[in-house]
């Protein structure tokens, strides 16, 4: 895929190696392992946008590669009369022309597999999350079945017991009404087989009307509607849809600016750079640390 890029690479080594053209050879193996190896971490990406990735991959090791080539080593050309100086401006040239392929790489990838995984048909992120669900209740469960056969020992059972029935509360309380039912079934599934690990007066037992109802809490946030508010400078925006609290700045700060604003209180928010906004999640703090930093109520 790279094989075209072949004399780019021999002339990005031609000023600094003594074989430019085995350095060349490996560089352009090694770059297509690279760009291969990325294509297949985002195999169920669309054609087009696995196309586009590639495209913009050449580019960018093509950009490095030509900023390489001007780098001359004195042991390559001697060193009388070595142009020390602007040597070292190429070298910060060829440094910032890496830094952008490898920018481009990492910030490509991770937005690619978040549309990969939103893109997902909602049945197969539910079975997807369950199967990690019953790992981690399956693992536990070893861990506490071992301590009560003896072939675990030093280990305090009721530490396990709180890891895993914790565990199992919090997909309650996050919603996930299916997998609270589906874990129940499991535990009284392994409880049948031997000393039972959880026994059935734990209150996680009868926690699927608690998932129920957070399930239609997180519902009724999601169909409510947006607000947004300004303030001098930018545009804040509850996005209940998204679970976020949103700040867009009109104009990009400054690198100044920027650090003015995380001192107020920016840096408990993340950066999206597909919404182009600084955002965290909805929460009673979420919303008082945004009042708190740009001076308005979010009511």
């Amino acid at each position: 895929m790279l094989e075209n890029l072949y004399q780019s690479a021999y002339n990005a080594y031609r000023g600094t190696s003594f074989s430019p053209e085995k350095r060349a050879t490996q560089t352009i193996k090694d770059y297509e392992e690279q760009l291969v190896s990325d294509l297949n971490e985002i195999a169920a990406a669309p054609a087009e946008i696995k196309e586009q990735y590639k495209q913009r991959f050449i580019k960018f090791f093509s950009a490095w590669l030509s900023s390489r080539s001007r780098i001359v080593s004195p042991m390559i050309s001697g060193p009388s009369n070595f142009p020390t100086h602007r040597m070292k401006k190429y070298g910060n040239w060829e440094d910032n022309a890496y830094k952008r392929f490898s920018e481009f790489r990492e910030k490509a990838l991770t937005g690619i597999k978040k549309q990969i995984e939103r893109d997902k048909p909602q049945e197969q992120k539910t079975e997807e999350a369950w199967k990690g669900i019953e790992k981690e209740i399956l693992r536990t469960a070893g861990i506490i079945a071992a301590i009560d056969n003896g072939t675990e020992r030093g280990l305090a059972r009721p530490l396990f017991v709180s890891s895993l029935t914790g565990f199992i509360k919090r997909i309650a309380a996050n919603g996930q009404t299916e997998h609270v039912k589906r874990s129940i079934e499991l535990i009284r599934q392994i409880n049948s087989t031997g000393k039972p690990i959880i026994t059935e007066k734990n209150s996680i037992f009868s926690l699927i009307e608690t998932a129920q109802a957070a399930e239609e809490t997180k519902q009724d946030r999601i169909n409510r509607e947006n607000k947004s508010f300004n303030f001098e400078g930018g545009e804040v925006v509850i996005n209940y849809q998204a679970d976020r609290i949103q700040i867009f700045f009109t104009n990009r700060p400054t690198s100044e600016e920027l650090t003015a604003w995380k001192a107020k209180g920016l840096n408990s928010f993340n950066w999206s750079p597909s919404n182009k906004a600084w955002q965290r999640k909805i929460t009673t703090n979420a919303i008082w640390a945004t009042e708190k930093m740009l001076g308005i109520a979010l009511k």
